[in-house]
């Protein structure tokens, strides 16, 4: 709805809402819309900490990196799903309201809502992002890899990328085992949520050719700072070679003769037996 529509309608809504006092005094009755209605709506959307569910200062940097890495997949499904946020074709009340159907139904079908965030808190998030808080435009074009990439007038395609980051934090916030994890770890199963969706599988190849996930030297970077400089394979083999130590250390100092298999079946097994016995 524009601002121009939104005017239009007060009338008509002083006329339902108090159609007596609207025949005989038409100022009066705006007036007591305002101030028992309008004024009261505005000081509660005002006040401090609304919509603070998702109201943030920045965004994580490992977090940007993903996004920035998965940019072409992410782009192609929001084109694909929100073609008329590019072609601008329509009103913009009709593409707000257009856009806002989608989201849900992406949501929805992409195994989101009401799995990890329900409706309530889309609404507060579409709110937040889309009519409330003009500053997480600048955060949102952050997450675009260059602002000439931007796409979309409404629900754009940086504000898109910074809807999946609110989710993957609040969506995981409560989860025992992802809950203490760090941003970057619950954007990646967000996005490889998305990616094994009943929503996802149906789209088109077009869009299943890039996927939702960044590159694997990305996801081994978020996840695995400490090595980052450290050849994987390089890495396996060293921590290989110590469990095969542990093994053979063990097996001498119990005094054990152990045939090949049985060093092979308790080199598969060292870690639980150790757990054990901690």
């Amino acid at each position: 709805m524009t601002f121009e529509t939104f005017l239009e309608t007060i009338p008509r809504i002083v006329k339902e809402k108090y159609p007596k006092l609207f025949s005989q005094k038409p100022g009066d009755a705006f007036n007591k819309l305002l101030k028992d209605h309008f004024l009261p709506l505005c000081e509660a959307l005002m006040k401090p900490g609304t919509n603070q569910d998702f109201e943030i200062d920045e965004v994580d940097n490992d977090c940007v990196l993903i996004l920035h890495d998965a940019h072409n997949g992410l782009k192609e499904l929001y084109s694909l799903l929100f073609p008329w946020e590019i072609r601008r074709t329509v009103e913009i009340d009709v593409l707000v309201n257009r856009s806002q159907r989608a989201l849900h139904a992406l949501l929805r079908d992409f195994d989101i809502c009401p799995t990890l965030i329900n409706k309530n808190q889309v609404n507060r998030l579409w709110s937040s992002l889309i009519l409330v808080q003009p500053k997480n435009c600048q955060i949102a074009l952050g997450l675009v890899p260059d602002d000439r990439l931007e796409l979309g007038t409404c629900l754009t395609f940086s504000k898109f990328l910074l809807m999946l980051y609110h989710i993957s934090l609040k969506g995981y916030e409560e989860d025992l085992n992802l809950g203490p994890s760090p941003p970057p770890e619950k954007l990646l199963v967000l996005l490889e949520r998305m990616e094994l969706s009943q929503g996802f599988q149906a789209l088109s190849s077009r869009v299943a050719k890039f996927g939702l996930l960044p590159s694997q030297a990305v996801i081994h970077r978020v996840l695995y700072p400490e090595t980052e400089n450290i050849d994987e394979f390089s890495q396996a083999s060293g921590d290989e070679s110590e469990l095969a130590d542990e093994v053979v250390d063990l097996d001498q100092s119990l005094g054990l003769q152990l045939s090949p298999m049985g060093l092979t079946k308790l080199e598969e097994n060292i870690e639980k037996i150790q757990h054990i016995f901690q």
